[in-house]
């Protein structure tokens, strides 16, 4: 797969848009330049990555086996565990901890 430099450029854009607005909920939030401000925009990088990859990985193992997504998380026949018994090296997210799922919530208290 060719990744073009316009692509990377954009990424690269949108990134440092996220960086941003994380830097300013930190902001609003009495965080600014504080070593906690560095520590949470890491880890919600890490979190969206490690979300991404799992996502990624269960939607091929979904296909392969010809299932849903959907049932597959929420482990229907135990399908769940397949798949990380297929896929031994992938983080292990419940339904219930995927940004699919806690985007729900975004306006809730």
């Amino acid at each position: 797969m060719c990744v073009s430099n316009e692509n990377i450029l954009k990424m690269q854009q949108n990134i440092k848009a996220i960086i941003d607005d994380l830097k300013g909920l930190c902001a609003q939030n009495g965080l600014s330049n504080q070593a906690e401000e560095e520590r949470i925009i890491t880890t919600v990088f890490l979190y969206k990555f490690l979300n991404d990859k799992f996502s990624y990985n269960l939607e091929k193992f979904a296909k392969a086996i010809g299932e849903p997504v959907e049932k597959i998380l929420g482990n229907e026949d135990e399908l769940l565990e397949a798949f990380y018994a297929h896929s031994s090296q992938e983080v292990a997210f419940t339904k219930e901890e995927t940004i699919q799922h806690l985007l729900q919530f975004v306006n809730q208290d």
